[in-house]
């Protein structure tokens, strides 16, 4: 506010001068406007991180998630509800990432537990269905769709995703305070008394690791508890690094992370409590694999985690 009080009379009194990439004062405007900006992204990072801020705590970022997203969906719900499928670049990349999810598994698919973290309103079970469909008829014939639950922390996402999938079970909870049991009982899975009902074979992290507390706790806590013997883990975006690297520029407080390098999975996975190891990466211009130049412009980002043995 302080800002547009100095500047937009400045640009009312000396519009000439301002646009004029030979003066001074021009320029040092526009150093101090690029710095204020800097300086802005800075103090939105500190609140983000700072101890006592309100955001610290993880339920509080949790709830902060959960309620931008719920209010997002309810001032746009006309938006939702005719909401048109994702474009020939995105579904591309999402069809990818559910082959390469059911392709990395030995089970038949049809055979599959699929847990799909932050599900949203549930755009990539149809990827999941279609993918499942082309590897069992590869594989000999097997056209049984997989069983998918879905989870995420808006109510409001749920229920749409519901609707739109109802071959599909949906859950709103925050993975990080589930456990298997309450999955399964809220993705409507029976189990006996005492237990805690069958492991996923594939879980999808798919567009929402930059909203999670802490990522790394988060996939060490899915393989230890979630994932099965022989299962993967599919950390993915259609859009990349690049773009969430953006993201978290803009809003640093609900972007709290970029999506992991491949250094840096190697260095999870070469914890020896994090159960996983990594089988796949796929970043931006390094995934050639029969993929469409948009796809590698927009920067495809896929990871693929193996439960170590």
């Amino acid at each position: 506010r302080i800002m547009k009080a100095i500047v937009l009379p400045m640009l009312l009194i000396f519009p000439p001068y301002l646009v004029d990439s030979h003066c001074p004062f021009a320029n040092r405007l526009r150093v101090g406007v690029n710095r204020l900006g800097m300086r802005t992204r800075a103090r939105a990072t500190e609140r983000r991180t700072a101890p006592g801020s309100g955001l610290e705590e993880r339920d509080s970022f949790a709830k902060h998630v959960g309620d931008t997203y719920e209010r997002f969906i309810t001032s746009s719900s006309g938006f939702f509800a005719s909401m048109k499928p994702p474009d020939a670049t995105e579904a591309e990349g999402m069809l990818k990432v559910a082959l390469a999810a059911i392709g990395a598994c030995t089970e038949p698919p049809g055979t599959l537990r699929i847990l799909d973290v932050a599900c949203g309103t549930g755009d990539m079970i149809p990827y999941y269905m279609q993918a499942a469909l082309e590897i069992g008829e590869a594989q000999g014939g097997d056209s049984r769709s997989p069983t998918v639950v879905g989870v995420d922390i808006s109510p409001g996402m749920v229920a749409l995703a519901a609707q739109r999938h109802p071959e599909s079970v949906f859950a709103a909870g925050d993975i990080d305070h589930l456990d298997l049991q309450e999955v399964n009982r809220l993705g409507k899975i029976e189990t006996g008394e005492g237990e805690k009902g069958p492991r996923f074979d594939i879980i999808v992290l798919n567009a929402c690791v930059s909203h999670l507390w802490d990522p790394k706790a988060t996939l060490q806590r899915l393989s230890e508890e979630f994932l099965a013997r022989d299962g993967v883990v599919i950390v993915s975006h259609p859009r990349g690094r690049k773009f969430i690297e953006k993201m978290c520029q803009r809003d640093p407080v609900l972007f709290r992370h970029n999506l992991p390098t491949e250094e840096e999975l190697a260095s999870l996975c070469g914890n020896q409590d994090a159960g996983l190891r990594l089988l796949n990466f796929h970043d931006g211009d390094q995934y050639q694999e029969d993929v469409s130049e948009d796809i590698r412009k927009e920067g495809l980002y896929m990871a693929v985690l193996g439960k170590r043995k």
